[in-house]
């Protein structure tokens, strides 16, 4: 059986606040396959963006005398701790909202150019090359115009392709995506998956996708992982996941999707979830969802932690005491 690419266990992140500390991350598995597209999904606050953040090694010292403390393992290639290394060989990352993650001051072809330098070696005419082949890559019309401008001058579904062109400036074999479609209307949204479907196929790329959105899952990845409270708490592949949930908290995720009723040809009304999700400082006692869970037992959900997750299936597990009442 092939090792995975990326193997994390036990992922913690605590943040020092002056108000205390707050866990925002709490002991996170999974795995991404060399090859496979893993979605991270839940509520904002569930943790996706920190389990991000903390493989690629951006968390670190804060402001006002704060600090982050990350624990666990996340084993690359089945080789090195990345959590314990000091730089991240094969990865790279798209982060949320391109115009803020890109130099405003900076014209799109040096801010790219600085990435192709440092990872290639190369200078000068050479580096102008790499930049416009990156830029036509991502489907920009002229992409010689594209990289003389200011990211301002740029519209949004440009700016991300330009974003995840700085990414592949790296070469990486395991591309970490956050939100890639945030704020993007539908046919932009549908461009900026092909392309990372497209990228997946050509250079044999993994990816780790966070995202809020189960359509963007559905069409694009192979396996998901959904979080909530900074727990895992049911992974599996995408299409047994989306027909079968097993997680209480995954079942009322798809429920406030709207939907089509395609033998009626009418929508179906999403359905609420109640309550909100947990405050990371004061978490509820035992499994954090019980407190808005539709089936929780009192007694039982709010007695402890889960039990390790549970096998369901090929590939599929979660993390539930109903399930092992």
């Amino acid at each position: 059986m092939t090792p995975p690419l990326l193997s994390v266990r036990g992922l913690g992140v605590t943040f020092a606040t002056p108000f205390g500390p707050v866990r925002g991350l709490d002991g996170a598995d999974f795995d991404v396959a060399p090859g496979e597209i893993l979605a991270l999904v839940g509520e904002s606050g569930s943790g996706k963006s920190v389990a991000s953040l903390a493989v690629m090694g951006v968390l670190g010292p804060g402001g006002d005398g704060a600090r982050v403390q990350v624990e666990g393992s996340a084993i690359w290639d089945a080789k090195v701790d990345l959590l314990r290394a000091p730089h991240r060989p094969g990865l790279a990352m798209v982060f949320q909202e391109p115009m803020t993650a890109l130099n405003p001051v900076l014209r799109i072809g040096r801010t790219i150019g600085e990435a192709v330098a440092r990872h290639d070696g190369v200078r000068g005419e050479a580096v102008t090359a790499r930049v416009t082949t990156l830029l036509a890559e991502m489907g920009l019309p002229d992409p010689a115009r594209v990289a003389r401008a200011y990211p301002h001058e740029l519209s949004g579904g440009m700016r991300q392709r330009a974003l995840i062109a700085l990414a592949m400036a790296c070469r990486p074999r395991l591309l970490i995506a956050d939100e890639p479609t945030t704020a993007l209307d539908s046919t932009v949204q549908a461009r900026v998956l092909g392309l990372l479907a497209g990228l997946r196929r050509s250079h044999g790329l993994a990816m780790l996708l966070v995202t809020h959105d189960f359509g963007v899952v559905a069409q694009i990845a192979d396996r998901v992982a959904v979080m909530y409270g900074g727990r895992v708490v049911e992974t599996g592949p995408v299409a047994a996941l989306l027909a079968h949930p097993a997680h209480p908290y995954t079942r009322a995720l798809l429920a406030a999707v709207p939907r089509l009723d395609l033998a009626r040809g009418e929508a179906l009304p999403a359905e609420e979830m109640p309550g909100t999700p947990p405050d990371p400082r004061h978490p509820p006692p035992g499994c954090r969802f019980h407190p808005r869970c539709a089936v929780a037992r009192p007694g039982l959900c709010d007695s402890g932690p889960p039990p390790a997750p549970q096998a369901l299936g090929p590939g599929r597990a979660a993390a539930c005491h109903l399930l092992a009442a």
